[in-house]
């Protein structure tokens, strides 16, 4: 009986996939099995995992082009990046991600606005990594804080008279404890508001554990 083919068994090396992407576009699928001593069905699954398809401007890159790339990809679409070098925008994508790089989620520059989830506006104020939520800032607290100051990070702003526009006049900030304030607080006369305020905050202070 004839000795039984022995295979490459795990995980991919990054060393492999980049010898898979680089022969795939002059090689088949059992060829290239057959290069890195892996099965035909392995090598199959490892190219539909990588997404590969047959380029014809596939060739290798050299260190100006993965300059460009890690430069440009992480601001710039994958076709705009491909125009460039006379690429496609799959293979651009490939190569990133054989460098390791990716493209942040948002890539709007500091200053642009959209409707955030709450559906009122807000306005990119930082560019940090992976902190979506910290980069962005409605609108109407910035107005706020060029009049007031910076916003506490314990307190936010309510809307003092619902009837009128959430201008920095008609906004009033309370602890975010006191977000019942939302529904609480819609009478248009300032003393009955601060009033309730005060009936509140006493009714508060009456329900706090006393210290031993």
């Amino acid at each position: 009986m004839g000795q039984r083919e022995v295979f490459k068994t795990g995980p991919w090396s990054q060393e492999e996939k980049e010898e898979l992407t680089r022969l795939y576009q002059h090689h088949t699928l059992r060829q290239i099995a057959a290069i890195l001593n892996r099965k035909f069905a392995e090598a199959k699954q490892q190219r539909k995992n990588l997404r590969l398809t047959k380029d014809t401007r596939w060739r290798p890159f050299d260190p100006e082009q993965d300059a460009l790339i890690r430069r440009l990809y992480p601001t710039h679409q994958p076709s705009e990046i491909a125009a460039m070098i006379n690429r496609s925008a799959n293979v651009v994508s490939y190569r990133a991600a054989m460098l390791g790089i990716r493209r942040p989620r948002d890539i709007k520059p500091i200053g642009a606005e959209r409707l955030g989830r709450c559906g009122r506006p807000v306005r990119k104020v930082a560019n940090a990594p992976h902190a979506e939520a910290t980069n962005w800032k409605l609108v109407e607290v910035i107005e706020w804080e060029k009049i007031n100051g910076p916003l506490p990070a314990d307190q936010v702003l309510i809307v003092v008279n619902k009837d009128l526009p959430r201008y920095p006049e008609n906004m009033m900030q309370v602890r975010k404890e006191d977000r019942w304030l939302l529904n609480a607080i819609e009478h248009p006369i300032p003393e009955i508001r601060e009033l309730k305020v005060l009936k509140r905050q006493i009714e508060r202070e009456a329900l706090r554990p006393k210290p031993k």
